[in-house]
C-alpha cells in the first residue's frame, strides 16, 4: 500500500508549488493503474482507485477504456479475495458516491462489480457493500429508488437483501434503531447463515453474537426470551453439516453471555460437565457444541473461583493451535466477564500473587466442533477434555 501512502503525502503538500509537478505526473500514474494488468491486476486496479479517490479526483476514469480486448469502461470490485468488503475502499466510495456518478457512466452499479465488468453482472453484493460503509448516508437514496423501482416491477429484492444479511441489517438499525424487529433480523440473519471456509475469522458469526450482546432498547426479559426461543429450535435435520444449529448455538452462547446466573444457564452448564464425563464413543452423534457456546459457558456460567484454571487449561498453547478458532472466541467472554464481575477479576490477582485457586474446576470443555472440514480427521489434543 505504499502507493496509498505517496497519494497522502502529495495531498498533504498538493498547494505547494514544488509538489505541483509531482502530483501531476503523480495523477497520471494513478489513471496508468486503473486499467492496470498483469498477475495481480484486480489489487493493483483497486489500489488506484482508492488512490484516485482519495484526493477526490474521479475524473481520471473519464475517457478511459480497457486496452486489452473489448475497449470497455474499467470496472473494480469492493472486496477482498475472500468476499469481505474493503473497508477503507468502501468508505471512500460511499463518500464519494454523488461525486463519483456523473464518471460512472449509466450503469454505475455495474462498474463495481470487477474490473472486467460484465452488462449483466448482479449488482446486489455492490449495495452490500456500500451499506456497509461507516457512512452509508450518501448512498440511502441509491437505495430507496431501487426498492420503488423493484416494488413497481413485482419483486423485492434489495428489500430482501436488507433483512437478510448483516450489512442489510445493521443499516435498518441505524435508520430504525435498536428494536425488537431489528434484534428479530439479526436473529434471522444467523439462521441463515452458513461458515465460509474462506471465512477464517468467523466474521460473520462474530457479527451476529456481537449485535445480539450489544445494548438494545428492549427489556431483559424480551431479550432472554427471544435467545431462548431460537436457542430450543435447533434443526437436527438440516442437510449442511456446518449450518446445523447454527443460529441455536450462537443465541445459547449470547444468553450466557448476558445472564450467566439464569436457571437455563446453569442447567446448560450442568448439561456440559456431565457431557464431559462420557466417553466419546457414547455421545449422540450432533451433541457436541461449537467453540462459541462452549468457551462461554466455561469463561461466564461457572464460580470465579473456578475461572483461574480454567483459563489454564483453555488456553494451553497446544489446543488454541489445533482448535483453528480465531482468537476472538476465547477473548470475547473472558474479557466481559472480567468487566462485569470483581470476583473473578480478584480470583485472577491472587492466583498472580502466588495464592493457590479456591476451587477445582471440572472438565471443560467437552469436545468441541471444530472448524475442519468434514470428514477430516481431527488430531489428538483437540479435545479441551482433561483428567480432573
Amino acid at each position: 500500500m505504499a502507493a496509498v501512502g505517496i497519494t497522502r503525502a502529495l495531498q498533504r503538500h498538493a498547494f505547494d508549488p514544488t509538489t505541483t509537478a509531482l502530483l501531476r505526473e503523480w495523477r497520471e500514474t494513478v489513471r496508468g493503474k486503473l486499467v492496470a494488468y498483469g498477475q495481480n491486476y484486480e489489487e493493483e486496479r483497486q489500489i488506484a482507485w482508492t488512490c484516485m479517490l482519495l484526493p477526490g479526483a474521479p475524473e481520471l476514469l473519464d475517457g478511459l477504456t480497457e486496452t486489452i480486448g473489448d475497449p470497455t469502461p474499467p470496472g473494480v470490485r469492493l472486496t477482498d479475495v475472500y468476499g469481505n468488503a474493503d473497508e477503507v475502499f468502501v468508505d471512500l466510495v460511499a463518500g464519494q458516491w454523488s461525486h463519483m456518478l456523473p464518471h460512472l457512466g449509466e450503469s454505475p452499479l455495474v462498474r463495481l462489480t470487477a474490473t472486467r465488468p460484465k452488462p449483466d453482472a448482479d449488482e446486489a453484493g455492490v449495495l452490500r457493500a456500500l451499506i456497509s460503509a461507516s457512512d452509508s448516508a450518501p448512498v440511502a437514496a441509491l437505495l430507496q429508488q431501487r426498492i420503488v423501482q423493484e416494488k413497481l416491477a413485482g419483486v423485492s429484492r434489495t428489500e430482501d437483501m436488507l433483512h437478510s444479511t448483516p450489512a442489510g441489517v445493521d443499516y435498518l438499525i441505524a435508520l430504525e434503531g435498536r428494536t425488537i424487529e431489528n434484534f428479530r433480523r439479526v436473529l434471522g440473519v444467523a439462521d441463515h447463515d452458513v461458515d465460509s471456509y474462506g471465512d477464517r475469522e468467523a466474521h460473520r458469526e462474530r457479527w451476529v453474537f456481537t449485535r445480539l450482546t450489544r445494548h438494545w432498547d428492549i427489556t431483559d426479559a424480551e431479550r432472554a426470551s427471544l435467545l431462548l426461543d431460537v436457542a430450543d429450535t435447533e434443526d437436527e435435520y438440516s442437510t449442511h453439516p456446518r449450518q446445523r444449529g447454527q443460529a441455536a448455538s450462537i443465541a445459547r452462547a449470547a444468553h450466557v453471555y448476558l445472564f450467566p446466573a439464569s436457571r437455563a444457564a446453569q442447567q446448560r452448564l450442568a448439561d456440559f460437565e456431565e457431557s464431559s464425563k462420557q466417553p466419546a464413543e457414547q455421545l449422540r452423534r450432533g451433541n457436541s457444541i461449537t467453540w462459541l457456546e462452549g468457551i462461554t459457558l466455561a469463561v461466564m456460567a461457572t464460580p470465579p473461583g473456578q475461572l483461574p484454571l480454567i483459563l489454564e487449561r483453555l488456553f494451553y498453547p497446544h489446543r488454541v493451535e489445533r482448535s483453528r478458532e480465531p482468537m476472538w472466541k476465547f477473548t470475547t467472554p473472558l474479557m466481559h466477564r472480567l468487566v462485569v464481575d470483581a470476583d473473578a477479576v480478584s480470583a485472577l490477582v491472587n492466583v498472580l500473587d502466588g495464592t493457590p485457586p479456591a476451587a477445582t474446576p471440572r472438565c471443560f470443555p467437552p469436545r468441541l466442533r471444530s472448524a475442519a472440514p468434514p470428514g477430516t480427521t481431527l488430531p489428538a489434543g483437540l479435545s479441551l477434555q482433561r483428567e480432573c
